[in-house]
């Protein structure tokens, strides 16, 4: 696969996106998607990377025209495998993904789940940036709130955008609809959101519906970091360290990996029976328009990073 990006950089920018892709090519982390190279031209920086099937919200859209949800143990390896790639980006690279969402966390043709996407992504050097880089979707809100906007980015805000993310996949659909005012002060002032325990004849367990819950602390010094506890809750779980996250680390990811392209073969036999079935199609057919605005963003945006036809 082979994503394009638009040279605006200046000089020291493009060395360190430079420097940035010849660390990430050298990393071997099973959950991140492989970057193979680049090529620079006059006006744009080509790299190249691994080819994956789709993205999630491309599986999310699928699984929701069919009235389909996410199995719980499905969810559990995306859960795993996005938390660890994170905290290898933080722990080995010094990076932060800044940018998580359903659209950067990619199925592979082997149903193995990687992050992707590290356009957004900012080498960490001495202290923390200020900015807020990211889908405001999924900023949390004290990056929105204008009285706390400018506090030192910090790492629980990505796990905020991975709680939204997991909320997102579970209920198959983003929890803050409406305008972008509407949507900002929806995020500031309201209780975060929650999953629904039972929909669509699947229901989530208690441990599940913790880690969302955990990740969606308003208060950032309640929410854990990848390797450490909340700073108000020192002795509190780590989000590694979290039973819904561990128990989907025991297995085998060989063995994951595998379950998880069994089923979405099974989902592509779904989807066929659906076409064939006059009223299966027809409920299929009221979420074409949302199935289209989700296979147009996949990896965020910047060109294909499935390398999908």
């Amino acid at each position: 696969a082979v994503k394009q990006i638009r040279d605006s950089m200046n000089d020291q920018e493009r060395h360190q996106l430079l420097t940035y892709l010849d660390i990430i090519r050298e990393s071997h982390c099973p959950y991140i998607v492989q970057y193979h190279g680049f090529y620079v031209t006059e006006g744009d920086v080509w790299i190249f990377m691994e080819s994956m099937r789709e993205s999630l919200d491309m599986t999310a859209a699928l699984l929701k025209s069919l009235s389909l949800r996410f199995p719980e143990d499905v969810l559990g390896t995306v859960a795993m495998a996005t938390v660890n790639g994170l905290h290898y980006l933080k722990k080995e690279l010094q990076v932060v993904h800044r940018d998580v969402k359903p659209s950067n966390i990619l199925l592979g043709h082997d149903g193995s789940i990687k992050v992707c996407d590290f356009g957004v992504s900012k080498t960490m050097v001495q202290t923390m940036m200020n900015t807020n880089v990211g889908c405001e979707r999924y900023l949390p809100p004290e990056r929105l709130d204008p009285t706390t906007s400018r506090t030192p980015y910090d790492i629980t805000s990505d796990v905020w955008a991975y709680g939204i993310t997991l909320v997102e996949l579970a209920e198959l659909a983003y929890p803050y609809p409406g305008a972008p005012f509407k949507r900002t002060m929806a995020i500031i002032s309201k209780p975060p959101p929650t999953v629904a325990r039972t929909m669509f004849e699947v229901m989530y367990t208690d441990s599940f519906l913790d880690i969302c819950a955990t990740c969606l602390q308003k208060d950032p010094r309640k929410r854990p970091k990848y390797d450490m506890p909340p700073q108000d809750l020192p002795g509190a779980n780590t989000l590694m360290d979290h039973p819904f996250i561990k128990s989907h680390s025991a297995e085998d990811i060989t063995l994951q990996w595998a379950r998880m392209h069994a089923w979405r073969t099974k989902l592509d036999a779904a989807a066929k029976q659906s076409k064939s079935s006059p009223v299966l199609s027809m409920a299929a057919a009221q979420n074409d328009d949302q199935a289209t605005i989700s296979a147009s963003g996949i990896g965020g945006g910047g060109g294909d990073e499935t390398g999908a036809p």
